[in-house]
Protein backbone atom coordinates (compact mmCIF):
# COMPACT_ATOMS: atom_id res chain seq x y z
CA UNK A 1 0.00 0.00 0.00
CA UNK A 2 1.23 3.55 -1.04
CA UNK A 3 1.79 6.47 1.60
CA UNK A 4 -0.64 8.33 0.61
CA UNK A 5 -3.03 5.29 0.59
CA UNK A 6 -2.09 5.03 4.01
CA UNK A 7 -2.79 8.73 4.87
CA UNK A 8 -6.22 8.64 3.67
CA UNK A 9 -5.46 11.11 0.60
CA UNK A 10 -7.95 9.17 -1.60
CA UNK A 11 -11.04 10.11 1.15
CA UNK A 12 -9.94 13.80 1.12
CA UNK A 13 -11.69 16.39 -1.26
CA UNK A 14 -9.41 17.09 -4.49
CA UNK A 15 -7.79 20.42 -3.92
CA UNK A 16 -9.67 23.76 -6.15
CA UNK A 17 -6.60 24.49 -7.42
CA UNK A 18 -2.92 23.61 -8.55
CA UNK A 19 -0.14 25.40 -5.98
CA UNK A 20 1.57 27.99 -7.44
CA UNK A 21 4.71 25.98 -7.78
CA UNK A 22 4.24 22.68 -8.09
CA UNK A 23 7.83 22.00 -7.15
CA UNK A 24 7.78 24.23 -3.96
CA UNK A 25 4.73 23.77 -1.69
CA UNK A 26 3.46 22.74 1.40
CA UNK A 27 1.05 20.12 2.82
CA UNK A 28 -0.36 17.05 1.12
CA UNK A 29 0.54 18.31 -2.29
CA UNK A 30 4.41 18.71 -0.72
CA UNK A 31 3.87 15.25 0.80
CA UNK A 32 2.47 13.47 -2.10
CA UNK A 33 3.04 15.02 -5.08
CA UNK A 34 5.23 13.39 -8.18
CA UNK A 35 7.28 16.51 -8.93
CA UNK A 36 7.83 17.30 -5.35
CA UNK A 37 8.63 13.54 -4.48
CA UNK A 38 10.64 13.27 -7.52
CA UNK A 39 12.64 16.25 -6.49
CA UNK A 40 13.21 14.65 -3.70
CA UNK A 41 14.30 11.48 -5.21
CA UNK A 42 16.91 13.16 -7.00
CA UNK A 43 18.77 14.67 -4.56
CA UNK A 44 18.77 11.50 -2.40
CA UNK A 45 20.23 10.13 -5.46
CA UNK A 46 22.83 12.49 -5.83
CA UNK A 47 24.08 12.27 -2.53
CA UNK A 48 24.47 8.61 -2.85
CA UNK A 49 26.57 9.10 -5.86
CA UNK A 50 28.20 11.94 -4.06
CA UNK A 51 28.85 9.67 -0.59
CA UNK A 52 29.98 6.82 -3.12
CA UNK A 53 32.46 9.30 -4.96
CA UNK A 54 33.81 10.66 -1.79
CA UNK A 55 34.40 7.60 -0.15
CA UNK A 56 35.51 6.26 -2.62
CA UNK A 57 38.30 9.27 -3.10
CA UNK A 58 39.38 8.67 0.61
CA UNK A 59 40.24 5.30 0.48
CA UNK A 60 41.99 5.67 -2.31
CA UNK A 61 43.69 8.03 -0.85
CA UNK A 62 44.53 6.22 2.08
CA UNK A 63 42.75 8.87 4.28
CA UNK A 64 42.87 7.69 7.96
CA UNK A 65 38.98 9.72 8.31
CA UNK A 66 37.60 6.32 6.65
CA UNK A 67 37.84 3.32 8.59
CA UNK A 68 37.49 0.03 6.38
CA UNK A 69 38.99 -3.10 6.68
CA UNK A 70 38.38 -5.26 3.70
CA UNK A 71 40.97 -4.60 0.32
CA UNK A 72 38.74 -3.45 -2.65
CA UNK A 73 35.82 -1.02 -1.49
CA UNK A 74 34.67 -0.46 -5.30
CA UNK A 75 34.36 -4.06 -5.25
CA UNK A 76 32.65 -4.56 -1.57
CA UNK A 77 30.19 -1.80 -2.65
CA UNK A 78 29.17 -2.98 -6.04
CA UNK A 79 28.67 -6.30 -4.24
CA UNK A 80 26.63 -5.02 -1.57
CA UNK A 81 24.80 -3.32 -4.47
CA UNK A 82 24.20 -5.88 -6.50
CA UNK A 83 22.42 -8.03 -3.28
CA UNK A 84 19.97 -5.19 -2.43
CA UNK A 85 18.83 -4.65 -5.97
CA UNK A 86 18.26 -8.47 -6.49
CA UNK A 87 16.41 -8.32 -3.18
CA UNK A 88 14.16 -5.37 -5.09
CA UNK A 89 11.43 -6.69 -7.18
CA UNK A 90 7.87 -4.13 -8.16
CA UNK A 91 4.61 -6.24 -9.11
CA UNK A 92 1.99 -4.09 -10.62
CA UNK A 93 -1.21 -5.29 -12.06
CA UNK A 94 -2.42 -4.94 -15.59
CA UNK A 95 -5.68 -3.76 -16.87
CA UNK A 96 -6.01 -7.42 -17.55
CA UNK A 97 -5.47 -8.21 -14.21
CA UNK A 98 -2.15 -10.32 -14.99
CA UNK A 99 0.51 -9.35 -12.79
CA UNK A 100 4.11 -8.11 -14.08
CA UNK A 101 7.00 -8.44 -12.07
CA UNK A 102 9.96 -6.46 -12.44
CA UNK A 103 13.65 -7.04 -10.64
Amino acid sequence: MTVSLQAGLQNKPEPERLPPNIYSTEGDWETFSTPSRDARLKTAFKEVRDNTERFLALWRTRDPRLFYGGDDLASDMARVHARAAQACSIVYVRSDRTKVSLS
